[in-house]
């Protein structure tokens, strides 16, 4: 792949290789988020029938799973942003990410008008909804903009401390931020459990870039087979403890917030099993690394695909071949939709990154001088 940086006046492309361990983490994480989307979309048929049986069972197995994906991303975060400063750099790195954000919004907010017209929504209002991060699945965004722009504050204070008060932060900030949402998953004396203190939970992500930046700077290297045990054994409890409190309805209120605990140690031993993979075959490698280069337009597309798929059938008589495989298995709904969100990604990033890449070069005030000088930097994986 290619990367850019900016020395001396010039703008330089720095040929670097990508690490295969976190480009699985992100094409399972964006696969993770689309099979999230079609359990939702169809929880009645998931979740809702058919309780306690070895079905539903493995189906409540993989909901657990499934709702990995933002830990798993914002655990990335952390790992591939732990170096950062607070320099001109840093923030114009985030405009890839908005112009993304922005175009796609725009363009998905026309098409779902175009083609669904679900209320009549003024342009104001259409606009409000965009910049408020209300539209769509763009509530991602704004968290993660948010966290961006103290990154490079809370690196400071990470250089700053030993390994073990590192993580003895981390410890504290996940006590702070992971623990209320899993007490408030049980009822103690009639009441949801309020024991922990709340005021902290909102800002989990910041938890999970502690422990993703921890990795990154101190490589932790746990047996994998402890990961998977620990991934299997944490997920395999919250299906077990969902199986016993589901009597006659499932259990929605169980782990259901990103910032569960359990969420945190099976999404950490799983990012544990993962980030170390040096190689795969060629041609996995090579859809791997695809999919994880368009995982974020693949994220927001989805929410006009999800659209087509699983929720307004009118499209599908309008798409020769759609209505065939919308009426057969779930799974190859969201095969299709997996697909159709990739090509559509890749197609919008042949657009999108270098007008992005245009504008942080008149942010960073250098001039382009493309093919003047190459550099070839150590391993690392972009965004």
């Amino acid at each position: 792949m290619i990367l850019y940086s900016f020395e001396k006046g010039t703008f330089t492309i720095m040929k670097k290789e990508r690490l295969v361990g976190p480009d699985i983490l992100r094409t399972l994480a964006i696969v993770l988020v689309m099979l999230t989307h079609l359990i939702n979309y169809n929880s009645a048929y998931f979740l809702h029938t058919d309780i306690r049986s070895p079905t539903w069972t493995v189906t409540v197995f993989i909901r657990f799973t499934v709702i990995l994906c933002v830990p798993i991303f914002l655990l990335l975060t952390g790992y591939f942003l732990s170096t950062r400063k607070p320099d001109r750099k840093h923030f114009t790195s985030i405009i890839s990410v908005m112009v993304s954000w922005l175009v796609l919004s725009v363009i998905s907010n026309v098409a779902e008008w175009y083609f669904f017209a679900p209320t009549a929504i003024s342009i104001p209002r259409a606009i409000l909804n965009i910049f408020s991060f209300s539209y769509g699945y763009t509530w991602y965004v704004e968290m993660y903009l948010c966290l961006f722009l103290v990154i490079p504050y809370i690196n400071i204070a990470l250089d700053n401390m030993s390994r073990r008060t590192h993580l003895a932060l981390t410890l504290i900030v996940g006590a702070l931020t992971f623990l209320p949402s899993f007490g408030k998953s049980f009822i103690v004396t009639g009441i949801w459990f309020n024991g922990f203190p709340e005021q902290f939970e909102g800002i989990y992500c910041v938890g999970y870039y502690l422990i993703g930046a921890y990795i990154a700077r101190y490589k932790p290297k746990p047996s994998p087979v402890l990961c998977a045990l620990v991934f299997f054994g944490t997920v395999g409890l919250e299906t077990a403890l969902s199986y016993y409190y589901s009597q006659t309805e499932y259990a929605w209120w169980l782990f259901v917030q990103y910032s569960a605990v359990t969420h945190a140690v099976a999404a950490t031993a799983l990012f544990l099993l993962l980030y170390r993979v040096k190689k795969l075959p060629r041609p996995m490698g090579a859809v791997v690394r695809e999919i994880s280069v368009c995982s974020f337009e693949m994220y927001l597309i989805s929410y006009f695909t999800d659209k087509i798929f699983y929720y307004w059938w009118t499209m599908a008589f309008e798409l020769p071949g759609i209505r065939w495989l919308t009426s057969h298995a779930l799974v190859i709904t969201w095969a299709c939709n997996l697909v159709c969100a990739y090509l559509l990604a890749r197609v919008f990033r042949l657009i999108l990154t270098p007008i992005a890449n245009g504008l942080r070069s008149l942010a960073m005030g250098k001039t382009l001088a493309v093919g003047k000088t190459l550099a070839v930097g150590k391993t690392e994986n972009a965004k």
